[in-house]
């Protein structure tokens, strides 16, 4: 168990350096899970994934319909050097929001009593500044400016074991993603797959408090291609996106529920 556990953090430390190329960035947020079946639930959750602050709010209409929409933004500035290179420092002012709703309480896998599927739409907008570390203070410094926009839409299916302390379960989640705006694949189209595991524990004595935690992956199911004939020259690339999830959060459940 521990080789798995130390094979998948390498995963997701190689996932989010490749996430973070020059020619696409890709800030994957976390699944979500709702595991809450009673009925004008509101839950409000801060969590972080990696470099990216998420809020996320979700509310239970009644025993099987809810709702939900997050917001989340990424201000960071990372260093890493590529393979044959001089060290690089990118600063990333990036920011989206999704939406949608689902149905859940519908049947049970095993002892996975608590099944939810959801659909919804998710946009992003990166704005990206990369330059050669050794030449921060210097006016020829090499800067290169990425901008980019994308949407996803998205289908996800949970199950789920609630107990009285904690809440756990798997996801999985399937995206349509197009490119509105991207230097190099303007409305390149593809398919993401994001697998995940969920743990969250419930504190005080109305388990209103919870501190949750999400382990996974997001990846494309082929390659973007681009490519370009010229007069006297003819380009091509591809280029393949994976992105790691590793969130940490706290969330609250307001109950409006009468009394």
């Amino acid at each position: 168990m521990k080789k798995v556990l130390l094979c998948i953090f390498g995963l997701l430390t190689i996932s989010n350096t490749q996430a973070q190329g020059r020619d696409i960035v890709y800030d994957e947020i976390s699944n979500i899970i709702v595991a809450e079946s009673k009925p004008k639930i509101f839950t409000l959750a801060a969590n972080y994934v990696f470099g990216t602050k998420q809020i996320q709010g979700i509310y239970t209409i009644d025993k099987h319909f809810f709702g939900f929409a997050t917001y989340n933004y990424n201000r960071t500035t990372i260093e890493y050097t590529p393979l044959l290179g001089s060290r690089i420092t990118e600063e990333n002012n990036n920011n989206g929001y999704s939406f949608g709703g689902g149905y859940q309480n519908f049947g049970h896998v095993g002892k996975y009593k608590n099944l939810e599927v959801l659909t919804g739409f998710e946009t992003q907008n990166a704005a990206v500044i990369s330059y050669f570390t050794s030449h921060k203070d210097s006016p020829d410094r090499g800067d290169e400016y990425l901008e980019e926009k994308y949407y996803k839409i998205f289908t996800q299916f949970n199950m789920m074991k609630c107990r009285t302390n904690f809440d756990s379960g798997f996801s999985l989640k399937l995206s349509y993603f197009k490119f509105l705006k991207n230097p190099t694949y303007n409305g390149a189209t593809n398919f993401f797959i994001t697998p995940s595991y969920s743990f969250n524990y419930k504190l005080l004595k109305s388990k209103s408090l919870l501190l949750t935690s999400q382990i996974g992956l997001s990846f494309a199911l082929h390659n973007f291609e681009n490519s370009y004939q010229g007069d006297n020259f003819s380009f091509s690339q591809s280029d393949y996106v994976l992105g790691g999830i590793l969130k940490f959060g706290i969330q609250y459940k307001f109950n409006f529920n009468k009394k």
